[in-house]
């Protein structure tokens, strides 16, 4: 179901006590530039995969943050509208099991449900939380969303914020899409085994994650 058009700025989150934008403003200086865009042409990129054993929060006792980035030979548009079909997440995202509209607040701001299955080594869980997800018209070549944690239905997790940033660039004069996507989930009940998945695999994974949407968005047009 596609729902979102444009919403309200995004705001910003602390890592580790250090000021992090899940904006644009920050993802744009460095990434874009003429000499890194053609190496990550249909190939992701991990920027970060970090893994901690406290995070922001009392509750918390293992906090994970992922950044990662790549550039696709699709319309941001597209790529956008792949982004909003939450309904279908779970035909094509790696390790989501369901995904689902739950609530739509308003036409630029609604909650989904999403149940995440993971199977690696010793490390055997399911993650089910509610999630509100805005989305923002940045400029005529850029887009943004932002997603943020409601609710876990499993009360594994205690946190979890994100952003998607998109923007219009041109690699040999064809148009194409760079895609940041960062994500910061802490947990109050983590599995065991789920720290070392994540620091053994967890850069693989958001890879992955990131090129299934490209491939989504390839698929489509």
């Amino acid at each position: 179901m596609h729902l979102f058009h444009r919403v309200f700025p995004l705001t910003i989150f602390f890592f580790l006590g250090i000021a992090v934008s899940i904006g644009a403003r920050s993802v744009v200086p460095e990434a874009l530039s003429s000499r890194v865009l053609p190496n990550l042409a249909n190939s992701a990129e991990t920027i970060d995969i970090s893994v901690e054993r406290s995070g922001l929060r009392p509750e918390s006792s293992l906090a994970i943050y992922g950044d990662v980035h790549g550039v696709y030979a699709v319309p941001r548009a597209q790529f956008l509208a792949v982004l909003n079909d939450i309904d279908r997440y779970h035909e094509f995202v790696p390790n989501m099991a369901e995904s689902e509209l739950i609530r739509q607040i308003s036409a630029t701001e609604a909650i989904h449900r999403t149940l995440l299955r993971f199977r690696l080594l010793i490390f055997r869980a399911d993650f089910e939380t509610l999630s509100r997800v805005t989305v923002e018209e940045l400029s005529p070549r850029a887009s943004a969303v932002r997603f943020v944690f409601e609710e876990s239905l499993d009360g594994r997790v205690s946190h979890m914020e994100g952003s998607w940033y998109l923007e219009t660039v041109f690699i040999g004069g064809r148009e194409h899409t760079y895609v940041r996507y960062r994500i910061w989930t802490e947990y109050a009940n983590p599995v065991v085994g789920q720290a070392q998945a994540t620091q053994r695999f967890g850069s693989r994974q958001l890879r992955e994650l990131l090129d299934a949407y490209g491939q989504r968005v390839e698929e489509g047009l």
